[in-house]
């Protein structure tokens, strides 16, 4: 989580490719990580005996809320999803 909040970018891009979260966008080929993935993906992985149910959802909140490329509607980064939701 601290990773996560902080910002780091290739930490959380190494980790995304890991847990299968990672895509790119179908126009400039930016790196997408795909937070509920993601967080799902790391809550199993480090689930434990005294797992909060609430921590894939954190995760997800922080990718969210943080500096990391999370994507917007289908294969395209925020950028391009924003300019094809203009063209509708």
């Amino acid at each position: 989580m601290e990773a996560i909040e902080h910002g780091d970018d290739a930490s959380i891009m190494t980790w995304a490719l890991a847990f299968g979260a990672k895509r790119t966008c179908s126009i400039c080929g930016a790196d997408i990580v795909v937070s509920d993935s993601f967080a799902e993906a790391a809550a199993d992985h480090y689930k434990d005996d005294e797992f909060d149910e609430n921590i894939p959802w954190k995760i997800e909140m922080a990718l969210e809320d943080g500096s990391v490329e999370t994507g917007g509607k289908g294969n395209l980064c925020s950028y391009h999803a924003d300019q094809a939701a203009k063209d509708d």
